[in-house]
């Protein structure tokens, strides 16, 4: 089976993270004999947002039996099992975010939805949203990164459009475990710290933000500054 993990770094700003964060990915991909596919061109406009970029994971599934997305803003722990083998092949392995960072999910999605011209679709909008830093899929998932036929703005763009089609065409969902997707919003609830997880997501974190680490960050610290201190306190 032919594995890959990817990420999309696009941009001065990212690829300043990358120098920490990408040794992190390439590692993992070498345990789990993946290939490591760094998406570092635009396939659409500069008019659309830089997030629908994730979508070209659509045409990696061309070439490959499964795909682990990452995003750039992620750090994976030495040693971290393989989430391919925690995914089956049947499945879309995502992490349900509205347990830890509450939502009103169904607004948001009608929203998106009402730019599209389609219909909201039937789901426990109330208990999941999917958040996309995080994605296992297969080839039979090629079709879900289908871009919408109008580029919305609503933060957080691509993310909005995945949870309308996994909603709509039912898609059997496997909830990462949080340990493979932890975001600052889960500090104050999990009882451990970050390094103890499998994969530490970064989203988010900027001063006075409550959905990243923006808690953790000391004066004049920004993102990097926080990246490069968990991997030299590691």
């Amino acid at each position: 089976m032919k594995l890959a993990v990817c990420t999309v770094t696009i941009g001065a700003e990212y690829a300043a993270l990358a120098t920490l964060t990408h040794p992190t990915l390439r590692r993992y991909a070498a345990s789990m004999g993946a290939d490591f596919v760094v998406i570092d061109r635009r396939a659409w406009p500069a008019h659309v947002p830089l997030a629908y970029e994730k979508l070209q994971v659509g045409r990696l599934l061309a070439h490959y039996d499964r795909v682990l997305c990452l995003d750039t803003d992620v750090v994976v722990r030495p040693g971290s099992p393989s989430l391919f083998d925690v995914v089956d092949e049947h499945d879309f392995g995502v992490l349900n975010e509205q347990p830890w960072y509450p939502t009103d999910a169904r607004e948001r999605v009608g929203r998106v939805c009402r730019q599209l011209g389609v219909a909201l679709p039937s789901f426990d909008w109330e208990r999941r949203y999917f958040q996309t830093g995080v994605m296992v899929v297969a080839r039979r998932h090629a079709e879900l990164f289908a871009p919408p036929r109008v580029y919305f703005r609503d933060h957080p763009w691509e993310q909005t459009w995945l949870n309308v089609l996994l909603a709509e065409r039912r898609v059997p969902i496997h909830e990462l475990p949080w340990r493979f997707n932890r975001i600052g919003c889960m500090d104050r609830r999990v009882g451990e710290p970050r390094a103890a997880s499998h994969i530490i997501h970064y989203a988010g974190t900027r001063p006075g933000a409550p959905y990243g680490y923006g808690h953790e960050l000391r004066p004049g610290e920004g993102l990097l500054h926080l990246v490069q201190r968990d991997l030299e306190e590691r």
